[in-house]
């Protein structure tokens, strides 16, 4: 292949000529035209043959190599080498088939037009509040302070102020300066000014996550990968002693020792040779491994162990919790290129040397050559300083010609690759020379190109300097520093190397300890330079004044001569928590570092307002980086944000180190092409190279007309823009204003005011939408089919009760079945497969999953920007809570439970409450001898009830702890309705619970009792147990019915010889007393106050495929599957509900247990037939399902507390992002006897929720109505609970005097919903509306 890389204007005309032999590319310029003539294949050949060689790359797998004969460093090579044949063919191919384009097309380079992006409005305006005026108003101050400082050039504007740019500015005083920083840190660290900035800086990231889910297609389709290759590639911080690749730098020492062996090196005379003899090594044989320049995990983590020295090692510690080697170096001054730095390294060396450092570590330091790993010489093993100082110094005896050969080599590899850098170069102000040995050096090696721009990198070396006695006082230093830039600004003449040396200086940087202590409440902050001669090291915000004021003087006399300005980018917030960020706010350009900044929101906020650039190395922070590195948060929220490398010699392993840089910012935060595009366009921003680069940065061609069209990131820079100054006017007007100007009147239904979003942009659909939302339409229409709007009349007389296959019902006059539920089993099988068929597809996955981010993004911008609105009526404690899942079993806490066996056995210790085979009856007081329980000095944990750790995923274990100090004779004794005592213990219990939830908390309960199917008996005993203890009828709670999933149990014991029977067992007997009331009044009395039926047990068991069986065939003794049970169970509810309600009596819910384990596939079978499910958390592993329930609006209540003890960690609950989309969800308790420690067992749960998820006031109050209307309880208690319009889905039918809701979030939700469901009909064909099967809540309440 021949070379494509020719440079050319971004107005480049190509000409292409083909002939038979050769064709020849033409590249005219309006500066020169550039012939280039290479026999070769035919166009489409070439690019057929580039492709192939492409794919035999990308198809070659290393990983079957790494157990053969090839050792680790061979096969590292050959990644490398592999990746950069990768790159360049890939780039290659672009090019290629942009000159086959442009020579089949002439007008092919055009983009072709585009679709709008869509846009986020927020319509409406609210009043601020005064803390917000107050907080604006503190933050508008700290703007004007900055403005103050910043020096620019040009007249530019930001948040109503003017930059200064006049010839006359003068830098404010240091007294000044230090007055502003100690305001500075005042308005930083207010609480309201840091809660104000930290939810706006949620809000701003909120919103761009929104724009991004809805734009993503669109700007991916407008970003090809070549377009990303093309752009503009800067490196805006590389230090110059690790500039260079591992690869550069192992085959320059070799082909120095190979050509040069004789040159002398040291004043002894020794040669190159001779060094490496002295040092036993073979240069011929160096390894990347022997010389130990990567910074090993392991060993990163050894080294920042050992450094646990005190006081004067607080940085390094806080570098070790950051993982950030390279900052290390700041204080060791490590791989400095200049004498009295290789002497202070050294010095710093001895001294750690004699710390204790790990036997581990000195293994691992052993098996790299001690002659040039850095970790090495900064643990005291100095013996190999020779050599670096001859390759990598200065100021050595070759003057540096080996470090300007290697930096002349890198210079010619970027203008080859067109790639950008600015290098950091040192000047330490030990004297006024160093500018003339540096020009001197950098002239002797034509150290000069377009592409390259030096950042002079001061090093924070007072304290150093004036111990040696170069410099008696801080001012001394500056002078060593700014006197010889401002003698050869003034007069080139003088000084002709340094005058041409500092037009190609783009920027100081200040590289030091930041641990010297804050300048704010410093005895000496306002010691002039000249009086500062004390040998102690001054404050680093000292420094950074100093530097800035002197550099601000030059740049203006820079200014007068045409000159361009020179900026101030120091290092700051990337080890410890001082004052220098706030001081670069102040006074800085661009930082580098920045990672402290997350520390303090109020300076997050500002840093995004004055767009203050900030560089960061992802790599320098590798063992941290996905833990607490920030700045995949600044990049969302907007601020200012680039990629650099800095130390690619250490940190990166591909040759190509900025692309490995992005690839893993890519990778590790999951950014598109058009983030990373972004990043690049704000590396060319910061950087001090020329405008042209800037335009090239805009990619923004030009038409047939001569007008620009519309570039790949004009809409994202639009949306950063329009966000920018709409908090520009939000800080500057002391509130957010309305950045639209339509008014949005509230909808007609929902009269809240709040502010609104409205999405504008073209009339875009998803590609998947018609088939994902004909999918959701069909899964919602057969739902439909098992919750029929009426109930069929039929005659009540003379009918008798029968049963059809499975399903029991009752007989007509003419002896066929009067009521049969309306979907059969083999319809019924057929949906469940549609359904199970639909949440699998890829098409509805990926518009459910799409759907459901937008809407949880919408919902989070929505609490940012009406968060004061909402919290008016919130009340979290005077609203009504319902638990509407909790099991009376264990509806005690453990505590209580422990009491009520202590009070029993101390007042009626003569009961008899058990008969013992062998002894007979027995007491309380015996039996519990009997056992060995002490009970007089039990404990809580002697009792055995608390779930730990070894209930996890042990469903067994989970129903172990039911037995009372681990013996399930006291369970029977304590916690059945069956028993010696007739259950009296167990009803003393209950109502110990029922005035506990009749308290002053407005905890409601559901709690559920057991039916197995054992024997048509079980109903009869419960109904008189519950008649006996009146005291169980509670306005305060309402009863379900539990069947316990243990066919296989019963089936093995010999209680039922099929599945039909254990439904007879549980449905028979209420048809009887559903028809004849007066044969069983108890019964009937108790089915007036249950609400509903439950279905529960270990859902994580393997299923067995879905029979083509009745109930009555099934007679193995294996459980039936999971949709098995729900159809009949859901059958028999169904035909009993249709006669009850013809006869006017209460009808029942079916709730079951769904989703907590096992397969995903339970909550497709309980999507159809299910009223409402407990626990739900498996919808976190399926969008479509998820989607569905949505839509649907089925109730979902979630006990993540007991999730957390049996299936799911508290951090993996899908809870907080199910509430966020919109889900009906609500929280509850479970089994409070296992899982909860406090007395009021709901609210705990509230509490941890509100803890662990961020949840405000707000939220708990809607997730405690939502439960109120997910629960059973009458019409008249839910008014009096929420209101007597309460089924109004909108803030109408909200009294926030009762719900202690908002009517906005109400109105939000409802507004939601109603786009959502728009949404799909508009991909739906015509004539099917979404809104008839929509939302099972709202159409239930109206």
């Amino acid at each position: 292949f021949f070379d494509l890389d020719v440079s050319c204007g971004a107005n480049a005309k190509m000409l292409m000529k083909k002939s038979s032999r050769d064709f020849r590319f033409v590249f005219q310029d309006q500066h020169a035209t550039l012939p280039m003539s290479e026999p070769c294949l035919e166009p489409s050949m070439l690019l057929d043959k580039a492709k192939e060689i492409l794919g035999m790359l990308q198809a070659f797998d290393l990983r079957h190599l790494k157990d053969g004969p090839l050792d680790m460093t061979l096969l590292m090579e050959l990644q490398m080498h592999m990746h950069t044949g990768r790159r360049m063919i890939e780039t290659l191919l672009s090019r290629i088939q942009c000159l086959m384009d442009a020579f089949i097309s002439p007008s092919a380079h055009q983009p072709a037009p585009q679709l709008g992006a869509w846009r986020v409005h927020l319509l409406g305006q609210l009043p601020p509040s005064m803390e917000i005026q107050t907080a604006n108003t503190q933050l508008e101050a700290a703007l004007a302070m900055r403005f103050r400082y910043v020096w620019w050039p040009d007249t530019e504007k930001c948040c109503g102020h003017t930059y200064p740019c006049g010839l006359d500015f003068r830098p404010p005083s240091l007294a000044q300066f230090v007055q502003d920083l100690t305001e500075l840190h005042r308005t930083v660290n207010k609480a309201a000014v840091a809660d104000i900035s930290y939810h706006r800086l949620e809000l701003l990231e909120n919103a761009f996550h929104l724009w991004s889910v809805l734009n993503h297609r669109h700007e991916e389709g407008a970003v090809p990968v070549h377009l990303v290759k093309a752009m503009p590639r800067v490196d805006n911080a590389v230090r110059l002693s690790y500039a260079f690749s591992v690869d550069h730098l192992q085959y320059f020492i070799r082909s120095k020792v190979l050509a040069c062996p004789d040159d002398i090196v040291a004043e002894s005379g020794e040669t190159l040779k001779g060094m490496f003899r002295r040092l036993r090594l073979d240069p011929m044989a160096l390894t990347k491994q022997q010389m130990g320049v990567f910074e090993e995990l392991e060993l990163l983590q050894l080294y920042h162990a050992s450094l646990q020295r005190p006081t004067e090692s607080t940085a390094l510690s806080h570098q070790a919790e950051l993982g950030d080697a390279d900052r290390i170096e700041t204080v060791s001054s490590s791989g400095s290129d200049s004498e009295e730095e290789e002497k202070q390294e050294s010095r710093h060396g001895t001294k750690e040397s004699s710390y204790n450092v790990p036997e581990k570590l000195v293994r691992v330091m052993s098996c790299a050559p001690q002659f040039w790993t850095y970790s090495a010489s900064q643990l005291g093993q100095t013996s190999g300083m020779d050599v670096r100082k001859v390759f990598m110094g200065r100021n050595n005896y070759v003057q540096g010609k080996y470090l300007g050969e290697m930096t002349r080599q890198l210079f010619d590899k970027l203008e080859r690759e067109h790639d950008f850098c600015e290098i950091r170069v040192d000047i330490g102000g030990a004297d006024r020379a160093e500018w003339a040995r540096l020009a001197e050096w950098a002239r002797a090696h034509r150290l000069q190109s377009p592409n390259i721009r030096w950042c002079v990198q001061v090093r924070a070396l007072y304290r150093k300097h004036c111990s040696e006695g170069r410099v008696s006082s801080f001012q001394e230093l500056l002078d060593n520093i700014f006197i010889p830039m401002m003698e050869a600004t003034v007069d080139p003449a003088q000084q002709p190397d340094l005058a041409d040396f500092l037009p190609r200086v783009g920027s100081f940087t200040l590289m030091g300890n930041e641990d010297g202590g804050d300048l704010v409440g410093h005895p000496l902050a306002t010691t002039a330079a000249e009086d500062w001669q004390s040998p102690q090291c001054p404050p680093y915000s000292y420094y950074l004044y100093h530097l800035y004021s002197r550099l601000t003087v030059i740049n203006v006399a820079r200014r007068e001569r045409g000159h361009p300005a020179i900026l101030f980018r120091p290092d700051a917030g990337a080890v410890m928590e001082a004052d220098s960020l706030l001081a670069c706010f102040l006074v800085a350009n661009h930082v580098q570092g920045g990672h402290r900044l997350r520390k303090s929101p109020a300076l997050e906020y500002l840093y995004y307002l004055t767009q203050i650039g900030i560089c960061v190395s992802n790599k320098t922070l590798r063992p941290n980086a996905t833990k607490s590195n920030p700045f995949w948060s600044y990049f969302r929220r907007g601020l200012n944000v680039s990629l650099c490398t800095l130390n690619p010699l250490r940190t990166h392993a591909m040759p190509d180190r900025l692309t490995e840089e992005r690839l893993y910012a890519a990778t590790v935060g999951a950014l598109s092409r058009v983030d990373l595009l972004e990043l690049a366009s704000n590396a060319v921003r910061q950087s001090t190279f020329c405008t042209d680069l800037w335009d090239q940065c805009l990619l923004t061609p030009s038409g047939s007309a001569g007008q620009p069209t519309e570039g790949p990131l004009q809409g994202r820079r639009a949306f950063r823009a329009a966000v920018l100054a709409g908090e520009h006017q939000s800080v500057c007007h002391r509130g957010r204003p309305e950045p639209h100007t339509d008014v949005c009147p509230a909808p007609r239904d929902t009269p809240s005011e709040f502010v609104r979003m409205q999405l504008t942009g073209c009339a875009y659909r998803h590609p998947l939408g018609r088939q994902a939302s004909e999918l959701v339409y069909a899964a919602c229409a057969l739902r439909e089919k098992y919750f029929p709007k009426q109930w069929p009349t039929l005659s009540l007389d003379l009918l008798q009760p029968c049963e059809v296959h499975g399903v029991h019902t009752v007989r007509a006059k003419d002896g066929t079945p009067a009521v049969l539920p309306p979907v059969s089993y083999q319809n019924y099988m057929s949906d469940y497969q549609q359904v199970v068929a639909a949440s699998r597809t890829p098409s509805l996955d990926s518009y459910a999953n799409e759907r459901l981010q937008l809407l949880e993004l919408k919902f989070k911008v929505h609490s940012g920007v009406n968060e004061n609105v909402e919290g008016v009526d919130s009340d979290f404690y005077e609203c009504h809570k319902v638990d509407n899942h909790i099991h009376a079993a264990a509806a005690m806490t453990a505590q209580a439970l422990l009491d009520f066996v202590k009070e029993k056995t101390a007042n009626h210790g003569d009961d008899v409450v058990h008969h013992d085979p062998v002894k007979g009856p027995r007491t309380l007081r015996e039996l519990l001898t009997d056992l060995g329980v002490d009970w007089a000095n039990s404990t809580v944990g002697a009792l055995k009830t608390l779930a730990d750790a070894s209930a996890f995923c042990r469903f067994d274990v989970f129903n172990r702890n039911y037995n009372l100090f681990g013996h399930p004779e006291l369970r029977r004794v304590f916690m059945k309705t069956s028993n010696k005592m007739r259950g009296s213990y167990f009803a003393e219990l209950l109502q110990t619970v029922l005035r506990a939830a009749e308290g002053p908390h407005r905890c409601l309960l559901e709690m559920r009792l057991s039916i197995y199917g054992r024997s048509p008996s079980e109903w009869g005993e419960l109904a008189d147990w519950y008649c006996e203890n009146p005291a169980l009828r509670s306005p305060s709670n309402m009863w379900l019915i539990q069947v316990p999933r243990l066919y296989a149990v019963l089936r093995r014991g010999g209680h039922i010889r099929d599945f039909s029977q254990l439904l007879a067992n549980i449905f028979a007997p209420l048809w009887a007393v559903t028809l004849d009331p007066a044969s069983y009044p108890n019964l009937d009395r108790l089915l007036a106050d249950i609400v509903g039926f439950d279905s529960v047990d270990d859902e994580s068991t393997y299923d067995t495929p879905l029979p083509d069986l009745e109930p009555a065939s099934w007679d193995v003794e294996d459980n039936p599957p999971y949709a098995y049970w729900m159809y009949y169970m859901w059958a028999n509810i169904h035909t009993l509900n249709h006669v009850r309600h013809l006869q006017g009596k209460s009808t029942f819910e079916f709730r079951p247990h769904c989703g907590e384990a096992g397969s995903v596939d339970h909550l497709s079978s309980c999507f159809l037939v299910a009223d409402k499910i407990n626990h739900g958390i498996m919808l976190r592993k399926s969008a479509p399902l998820q989607y569905l329930y949505l839509v649907r609006q089925i109730g979902i209540s979630v006990a993540p507390l007991s999730n957390n003890a049996l299936f799911l960690p508290l951090h993996k609950n899908p809870f907080p992002q199910l509430f966020r989309r919109g889900l009906n969800v609500t929280l509850s308790t479970d089994d409070p006897l296992q899982f909860h420690l406090t007395q009021t067992p709901l609210l705990e749960e509230y509490g941890l929720a509100c803890r662990m998820w961020g949840l405000s006031w707000t939220d708990m109050c809607e997730i405690a109505r939502n439960s109120v209307l997910q629960s059973g309880f009458s019409h008249a208690r839910k008014a009096e609970m929420l209101g007597s319009n309460y089924h109004c889905g909108t803030s109408r039918g909200n009294d926030s005097s009762k719900s202690r809701l908002s009517g906005c979030r109400i109105d939000y939700r409802y507004e939601t919903m109603e786009k959502e469901c728009e949404t799909l009909t508009d991909h739906l064909p015509r004539g099917l509306l979404m809104s008839n099967v929509f939302n099972d809540r709202q159409g239930s309440d109206s």
